[in-house]
């Protein structure tokens, strides 16, 4: 797979990453997340042989069928990721850079909740290249 079709899978992890963080338990968000499909539930089916189908099924159906999304990228493509223990290598570097983001790239509003630093985030990806 080239960086091209790659950079669609890190920004769904992303995505997912970010409105998880920023609406998950928020009753009148502009973006719903249901329970068991957030970032946590997705790190949760990391280094499971079947990760792909469960991101799928898990994670961005009910993500994509309670806020009306669509064209999301299959996890599940073996032609692009593999399948089995390739598929699972194949998404541990875009997991491994959202969780490291998550982690280390944090502020705290004046409301109290962490977000990330969009800046930092940002330039982090910049220099972000797979394989």
């Amino acid at each position: 797979m080239d960086a091209s079709q790659y950079k669609d899978y890190v920004l769904v992890l992303l995505f997912v990453k970010y409105v998880s963080d920023r609406y998950a338990g928020e009753p009148y968000a502009p973006i719903s997340i249901p329970a068991g499909a957030s970032f946590a539930d997705m790190v949760a089916l990391k280094g499971k042989t079947d990760i792909g189908d469960q991101i799928n099924k898990k994670i961005l159906g009910p993500l994509a069928q309670a806020n009306k999304l669509s064209d999301m990228p299959d996890f599940n493509d073996p032609n692009k990721l593999g399948s089995g223990k390739e598929m699972v290598e194949r998404l541990k570097p875009p997991a491994h850079l959202a969780v490291r983001l998550s982690a280390s790239h944090m502020t705290v509003s004046h409301a109290g909740r962490h977000r990330p630093d969009r800046r930092t985030a940002g330039q982090a990806l910049s220099g972000f290249h797979p394989g």
